[in-house]
């Protein structure tokens, strides 16, 4: 009787290590893709945290000073922030910049790349996800490789009628 052989013979094993070997070159491509952009998204929840802290701290100072109704200002450390209904308005120049304490956050235009850790531009009507400002005007933080065009960052949304801002993520370009 002749013993059968138990094992693989070597096409069998080059078949199985070329096949698991396109397998790995697909997959790990998504797989990175995919950690970028839960890291992204978890740096964006980060700034949004930092504006709505930024907010509520202007609100509170803007109550202790009385100052919760209409167009006004407030200091803080130092830099005018210019407020409506006790909230910072929608302007970049005006309020966001001073409040969000990032040295590397600058203005860009719209359509301009963020070439530093993060951008922010301000004073717009309408979000690139289609979040809309009824009177007032919308503040977008956005990070490096993006620009204002893509939805990919922190909105910030005073009204200026008196309801509490929106403070919300652009996340499907991330």
């Amino acid at each position: 009787m002749f013993k059968k052989n138990k094992g693989f013979t070597l096409t069998e094993l080059v078949l199985v290590i070329v096949i698991l070997s396109i397998i790995v070159a697909l997959a790990v491509p998504r797989f990175v893709n995919s950690m970028k952009r839960d890291t992204r998204i978890a740096l964006l929840k980060g700034m949004e945290g930092t504006v709505k802290t930024a907010a509520e701290l202007v609100r509170k100072q803007a109550v202790v000073n009385g100052k919760t109704t209409g167009q006004d200002s407030i200091e803080i450390n130092g830099a005018a922030i210019t407020i409506h209904s006790g909230y910072p308005i929608g302007h970049w120049m005006y309020s966001m910049r001073y409040l969000i304490n990032q040295d590397s956050v600058v203005f860009l235009t719209a359509a301009k790349v963020c070439e530093l850790e993060w951008c922010g531009r301000g004073y717009q009507k309408i979000t690139p996800s289609g979040v809309r400002s009824t009177e007032g005007r919308i503040v977008k933080v956005y990070p490096y490789g993006f620009s204002w065009n893509d939805e990919c960052g922190v909105y910030y949304v005073n009204h200026q009628d008196g309801r509490e801002p929106v403070i919300g993520l652009e996340t499907d370009d991330c």
